[in-house]
């Protein structure tokens, strides 16, 4: 299968975006992780699921973690 095609087929799975549409209606993903020592997972897997197109990530974490990805990003 080329590239061409294969993108094709893979555009079909998806729906298309609206050009009008509300925070969240594209997609809300929660993400579970992270500890005093491990703060960059749940970071890059929160910034990784708003850059392929979902609208909210929330980041649940403990509270040793928070302050440190809360500041990996404004």
């Amino acid at each position: 299968m080329k590239g061409k095609e294969l993108f094709h087929k893979i555009k079909t799975l998806f729906p298309p975006l609206k050009s009008v549409s509300n925070k969240g209606e594209s997609g809300r993903v929660g993400v579970i992780g992270g500890s005093y020592e491990f703060t960059g997972a749940p970071y890059y897997s929160a910034i990784a699921s708003l850059k392929i197109g979902s609208d909210l990530t929330h980041v649940f974490c403990s509270k040793s973690s928070a302050s440190a990805i809360k500041s990996y990003s404004p």
